[in-house]
């Protein structure tokens, strides 16, 4: 059987590699991106199975990242879940809702929230 393919989008180097490390170790095989412009050039040909991102980074938020991903027939499927520490108020809820963000996580983020989180949505997706 296939192992999910999830991948990792944060600025902090340091917070990316405890994410690859936690989530590998759950035997997931992780796609990790410093970059959201990086990621989304990987993502349209190395299509994961779920997209971890940090929304407030350079360039490229989160937020845009879904934007494009959602535009794209090829990834607008993709679940996304989204890691802040800012963007916690009513408005952004609802931009994340409209972006296709699928749940939030605060940071600083639990490693075993995270994998609890992505167990649920990799279980909504195979039953749809």
């Amino acid at each position: 059987m296939r192992k999910a393919r999830i991948c990792i989008i944060d600025d902090d180097a340091d917070l990316l590699a405890e994410l690859e490390q936690a989530i590998g170790s759950a035997g997931y095989v992780t796609m990790p991106f410093e970059s959201s412009i990086e990621a989304l050039k990987t993502v349209s040909t190395e299509r994961p199975d779920l997209i971890l991102t940090d929304l407030k980074m350079p360039l490229m938020s989160g937020f845009q990242l879904a934007n494009e991903l959602g535009k794209n027939p090829s990834t607008a499927g993709i679940p996304i879940v989204a890691m802040t520490g800012c963007f916690t108020r009513d408005e952004h809820k609802e931009l994340m809702r409209i972006c296709g963000i699928r749940a939030r996580l605060t940071k600083p983020v639990d490693p075993d929230e995270i994998l609890s989180v992505i167990e649920v949505l990799l279980h909504q997706e195979a039953g749809s």
